[in-house]
């Protein structure tokens, strides 16, 4: 049996499609160990996702950016996250926060990430927590992730990942889609 390299997270409720699976497996092998898929850059998506849903995710996507320097355009659910840095990161949030929380540490500790663009489908299960809700209900999420941000932002040692890897933080850029 091969060794496990690496976790993949998608929606479970359909919104994510496999196939972009592809796309994280290929930067993943080209030297990312952490890899989003991102909706928010192809306007396609937007006809899926919500107004509340792409403002929501982009301004939350700043935010991590902001308490870490890099650059993001979402926090997406579809991503990949290579598994020792998984085991690093020690994740704590249980609820809206572990999203945030995840890409805000993988940051700090210097992984190297790598955003790839994603497809966003309807949904064909569960009960939508955060978009296709009241603007209420996604500002009440919001506010909840926020503050996830910020308390992983305090846990986070700057040197973690980047001393024992010898790696700087970085994000690789992407060329931009359907701006």
């Amino acid at each position: 049996m091969p060794d496990l390299r690496a976790f993949i997270f998608y929606a479970g409720d359909g919104a994510s499609d496999p196939t972009d699976i592809a796309k994280l497996v290929t930067a993943f092998e080209s030297g990312s160990n952490f890899v989003l898929g991102t909706r928010t850059t192809d306007r396609a998506n937007w006809r899926t996702m919500t107004l509340s849903h792409v403002f929501a995710n982009f301004a939350l996507a700043v935010w991590c950016g902001v308490l870490t320097g890099q650059r993001f355009t979402d926090l997406a659910p579809l991503r990949l996250i290579e598994r020792e840095l998984f085991r690093r990161l020690s994740l704590r949030e249980m609820t809206f926060g572990w999203t945030i929380e995840a890409q805000l540490g993988a940051a700090i500790m210097g992984a190297t990430i790598r955003e790839v663009p994603a497809r966003e489908r309807r949904r064909i299960a569960g009960e939508q927590k955060v978009s296709g809700v009241s603007w209420t209900r996604t500002f009440s999420v919001g506010c909840r992730i926020v503050a996830a941000g910020w308390r992983a932002r305090s846990r986070f040692p700057q040197q973690a990942l980047a001393g024992a890897r010898g790696l700087a933080p970085q994000l690789v850029p992407q060329p931009q889609r359907g701006i």
